[in-house]
């Protein structure tokens, strides 16, 4: 029952709305002298298998589910990401929070970086809805290193597509 409840709540309930996610980035609470580039924004889509994986004894004595996340990304982010996530429902309250470690391109630039996710709703009213998915600090690795910034994902009929809005130590 929890894997169709949290399943209707990734599928149904997220096409409804594109979520808009805040963080406060390092460079926001950075030493005089630190500098970064200007925004910049990556752009695209992505294919995504989301599939259900034996729980902890922990997480199962909790009633949680867990899953296993594994998405090809093209447009401005190009290359591969895999990760896990943790999902609860209660009631009709729902949640899930998960690790994604990216192995991509973005822009051109290579390298590794992990996002936190975090995503609560109300089932009764899907316009409670929030998503906050963050650039994990200090993850970003080769030209990725220093990465820092926010996603925002739109579901929709014609699949998933996002906006990274991110940000790179200047040179």
């Amino acid at each position: 029952m929890l894997l169709f409840r949290m399943t209707a709540f990734l599928m149904l309930a997220l096409p409804i709305h594109a979520f808009s996610q805040s963080v406060v980035s390092a460079s926001e609470t950075a030493k005089p002298g630190f500098e970064r580039t200007a925004k910049m924004h990556a752009t695209g889509t992505f294919q995504v298998s989301v599939k259900p994986a034996e729980a902890s004894e922990i997480g199962k004595a909790a009633g949680l589910g867990r899953m296993t996340i594994d998405k090809v990304w093209s447009g401005g982010i190009e290359g591969t990401s895999k990760g896990e996530m943790t999902t609860s429902a209660v009631g009709s309250a729902m949640a899930y929070v998960a690790l994604e470690t990216m192995n991509v391109k973005i822009d051109g630039k290579s390298g590794t970086f992990v996002f936190s996710h975090k995503a609560t709703m109300d089932s009764t009213d899907p316009k409670t809805g929030v998503m906050d998915i963050a650039v994990l600090p200090n993850t970003g690795t080769g030209e990725l290193k220093g990465i820092e910034g926010s996603l925002q994902i739109t579901i929709d009929k014609s699949g998933h597509s996002y906006d990274f809005t991110y940000t790179l130590p200047a040179k």
